[in-house]
């Protein structure tokens, strides 16, 4: 919360003290979970966003979205009143999940879920149909630059940013890091969630125990066998992500800044 909302509201505050004209906030397709599966989904602020979500990282992400919003001016669709707004035009992105493609493995794996994922095995996780938006680092600072030339026309406006939509594992083993996906080999779907899910509680097991004033000297060393970094580690939230349907659809994006991503997605493969 401190990052992704309080963070947002003293952005807007500075922005709007030192009369910057134009605010391009960078979102993400995260701010509309609702924990099912959605195909080719538009955004639709303020009613898709899931300010009260139970997702810690979605429930912030939603909540400065929103923030970001109300502080540009002109009317919210939706809203009755645009009173106590101010002058600044505000634009939204919300790009699909960003992947850094570079030249060379040394450079991927300083992205550390590409380094998370070279560790494992390039075997097929969960179902090959089930798809999710995707786009590079070079096509959201493209479609930025686009938003930030023309703030008066798209004042207001909340726009989907994607360069395809991949399987999720598929394309991070094969399009990131270059590796060929084990033939014949797929683990299950529910495999994977049960190996999330026995993860998730042992880090809770293991927080509990630390967490106990006067802990017996022998359960001391529990605290050092999990560390849980977010990003390197399965999580049953992130897991169900990556094995779900999440597509968005970027028509209005490409009818209003043109076809954005031609060019650099090619690059960033």
């Amino acid at each position: 919360d401190r990052v992704n909302t309080e963070g947002v509201r003293l952005l807007v505050a500075f922005a709007e003290q030192y009369g910057t004209q134009a605010f391009v906030h960078i979102s993400t397709l995260d701010v509309s979970w609702t924990g099912s599966a959605h195909s080719l989904q538009a955004p639709r602020p303020p009613f898709d966003l899931q300010t009260c979500s139970p997702i810690p990282y979605v429930r912030s992400k939603a909540n400065g979205e929103f923030i970001a919003m109300r502080m540009g001016k002109g009317p919210i669709k939706g809203e009755i009143s645009s009173q106590g707004r101010g002058e600044m035009s505000v634009v939204i992105l919300r790009p699909a999940h960003i992947f850094g493609a570079a030249r060379n493995i040394g450079s991927v794996l300083a992205d550390p879920l590409a380094s998370y994922l070279w560790s494992i095995p390039p075997v097929r996780l969960g179902s090959a149909d089930s798809k999710m938006s995707m786009v590079s680092v070079s096509t959201v600072v493209e479609v930025s630059i686009r938003a930030a030339k023309a703030p008066q026309d798209l004042n207001g406006k909340c726009y989907a940013v994607k360069d395809l939509d991949a399987n999720f594992f598929q394309f991070y083993q094969e399009q990131v890091l270059g590796r060929k996906l084990w033939p014949l080999l797929r683990v299950p779907d529910w495999a994977v969630l049960l190996a999330a899910r026995a993860a998730d509680w042992w880090y809770q097991m293991i927080t509990c125990m630390t967490s106990l004033k006067n802990l017996p000297a022998p359960f001391r060393w529990f605290g050092c066998i999990y560390f849980r970094d977010p990003m390197l580690c399965l999580t049953s939230q992130g897991v169900r992500q990556a094995l779900l349907d999440l597509t968005i659809d970027d028509a209005a994006t490409k009818k209003n800044l043109g076809d954005y991503n031609s060019r650099f997605f090619k690059l960033a493969l």
